[in-house]
């Protein structure tokens, strides 16, 4: 609640306004609505601060799939090698060969319609 002269907040069991000294005519309207008053502002602080929180946890989410793109999806510098993922200078060192596939049958799928 407020005085009504200096604008200054008050206690609605104050008999006069300690800032001014005037008296404060306060009725049982005013105190409920001053309640009420002060309870949407409350509510409306803390849906700010939830709303920042929010955004902070929404940033943080971003960098962080930027972050695991930008390690995971990296290109790798790797020449390719039947089998082998690895830099030539492993596979010609260790002298590897390529493993062979099985030697299976073509087999004629069956389409529709035939």
């Amino acid at each position: 609640m407020r005085c009504f002269n200096c604008e200054a907040e008050l206690d609605p069991t104050l008999l006069y306004c300690r800032e001014c000294g005037v008296p404060v005519d306060a009725t049982a309207e005013d105190v409920q609505r001053d309640a009420e008053e002060q309870a949407a502002e409350r509510m409306r602080r803390e849906a700010v601060q939830q709303a920042r929180g929010y955004l902070v946890l929404a940033l943080f989410l971003f960098a962080a799939v930027v972050a695991a793109r930008a390690v995971l999806l990296s290109e790798q510098h790797y020449e390719h090698f039947p089998a082998y993922r690895v830099p030539a200078s492993i596979v010609e060192e260790r002298g590897l060969d390529a493993p062979v596939a099985l030697d299976l049958e073509m087999q004629p799928l069956p389409l529709p319609g035939e």
